[in-house]
């Protein structure tokens, strides 16, 4: 027996801060007449958010290079470019340098790869752009990427990045996140020169991860899952001139999910499944694009008498809201992470969103390893953790510290930040709501990071008043506030995605 549905959405949206820098010094070269300073151009660099577990590590790994130019306007004067005397006036916008920087290792300085020292000029503004030409921690670069590498037009500013096709291969591919800076503009006005240029580099790709979850009372038996009209292969022009990107479409054709290698049997209440690890690096789409994305699974569900039925259902993933905004609008925009978690549910099939925004921020982030865990006396239990009702138990992670209270005990440590308030909740709503946390936010602070408690954040969870009909199983979800906005800190604390779930006899 076939049957095919389509399924409507709903969503929740949150955000993450993580943080990577680097510093860079050249040489200083001795003064030869007044145009320039007695100071070298120094460059650092900065990710607007690195995933931690995923995609780019850091910037600051040995043998990573990056591409920075320099252009020069409203300047006046005779200048020294490629060795040779040149006189501009100030409506001229040229090229003063181009170099390749280098990560050697060691402290941390970021070299010129050509040797050469550049210096500031006193007057005139600096432009300075780039974008990374190979990661060292991976070993990846651009021509091994993308078959090729991207070719700049000095005249307009503009690089041309090619064609790539974006596709969960596998969860061991290594994946290169390709970065750039857009215009840096420093004038002898705003300056303290001899102090170093902070590139900000950014995300050329949107990122995505998918896990498939049965919170139903059916077994499932998932045989395939693919996705249409998610644009996998395009081309991108950044314009740094203007301070403008532009992607070009080559193909939708190919799912972005990879194919199972085989059947995947999702078991009732707990059955979860991910097609690969963490986030996988994807091409933006913007709204108009999404209008047409769909997420296409073709599973069995097996009943009492071990009979399987075949189903083909569709989710539409043009219903996907982002907080106010429905994906239509917004698209999957580069630099931010989005993930979806598709759940099983008795008569339905239902999504939940999540969006975590890339951004830099001035202050790093560090948790610990066992970031969440719970324990009876000194046991450490990992995976799901159940709240028995009626002393009925649904694993061997039986958690019962106070017997009649259905006690849960969580625990995990923020080194840093050193201010803002940490806060843990509970998705979906209607799941949540039969869970208590106590407590479910605080205050960070230095005392509370630096003292004697290392940043230590302990919690209860007890089952509420509310008594479910049916097993019920919640998710969390962490984040910080910190720069005048919540931060997802999901992934950082809750790198083992815990859930509970409570059981009702």
């Amino acid at each position: 027996m076939r049957r095919s549905h389509t399924y409507y959405i709903y969503s929740i949206v949150s955000g993450l801060v993580l943080l990577g820098a680097a510093a860079c010094t050249g040489r200083i070269t001795p003064l030869e007449d007044d145009t320039y300073m007695d100071a070298q151009i120094g460059i650092s660099t900065s990710i607007q958010s690195l995933e931690t577990k995923g995609l780019l590590s850091s910037m600051d790994a040995n043998g990573t290079t990056v591409q920075v130019y320099d252009y020069l306007s409203n300047f006046n004067g005779t200048i020294v470019v490629n060795g040779q005397d040149v006189t501009h006036n100030g409506s001229d916008y040229f090229l003063y340098f181009s170099d390749v920087l280098s990560y050697p290792g060691g402290e941390g300085a970021w070299n010129y790869s050509s040797g050469n020292s550049y210096r500031w000029t006193r007057t005139g503004t600096h432009n300075f752009f780039g974008w990374i030409l190979n990661d060292g921690a991976s070993g990846i670069y651009n021509h091994l990427f993308f078959n090729d590498d991207p070719t700049f037009d000095t005249s307009t500013q503009t690089l041309s990045v090619p064609a790539k096709l974006t596709q969960a291969v596998n969860s061991s591919d290594s994946q290169y996140d390709f970065l750039y800076a857009m215009p840096y503009s420093v004038s002898p006005g705003n300056a303290a020169y001899g102090n170093t240029v902070n590139l900000s580099f950014t995300h050329l790709f949107t990122a995505l991860a998918l896990t498939i979850q049965n919170v139903s009372d059916n077994n499932v038996v998932l045989k395939r899952i693919y996705t249409e009209g998610i644009y996998t292969t395009k081309s991108a022009a950044i314009n740094f001139r203007a301070g403008t990107i532009t992607y070009a479409n080559q193909d939708a054709s190919v799912s972005f999910i990879p194919a199972l290698q085989s059947n995947r049997a999702l078991a009732p209440s707990t059955g979860v499944f991910t097609p690969w690890e963490g986030y996988k690096i994807l091409w933006p789409q913007t709204g108009a694009e999404m209008e047409n994305a769909k997420i296409v699974l073709v599973y069995d569900l097996i009943d009492a008498e071990e009979n399987a039925t075949e189903y083909t259902s569709t989710v539409d993933l043009s219903q996907i809201r982002l907080g106010e905004s429905l994906i239509t609008t917004t698209g999957l925009e580069a630099g931010k992470k989005y993930s979806l978690t598709l759940q099983f549910k008795n008569g339905s099939i239902e999504l939940y969103p999540y969006v975590a925004p890339w951004k830099y921020s001035e202050e790093s982030w560090s948790y610990a390893d066992n970031s969440i865990s719970a324990r009876t006396g000194s046991e450490f239990h990992d995976g799901v953790l159940y709240l028995t009702k009626n002393g009925v138990a649904g694993s061997n992670y039986n958690i019962t510290l106070e017997s009649t209270q259905e006690v849960v005990n969580g625990e995990f440590y923020i080194y840093t930040p050193h201010h803002g308030r940490w806060q843990i909740s509970l998705y979906p709503a209607e799941a949540a709501q039969y869970f208590t946390i106590t407590p479910h936010e605080g205050n960070i602070t230095e005392e509370m990071v630096l003292g004697g408690d290392l940043g230590h954040v302990t919690f209860t969870i007890r089952a509420s008043e509310l008594v479910p009909e049916y097993t019920v199983s919640a998710y969390f979800n962490i984040s910080i506030y910190m720069g005048n906005e919540w931060h997802d800190a999901n992934s950082e604390f809750n790198r083992k995605n815990w859930k509970i779930t409570r059981v009702v006899s």
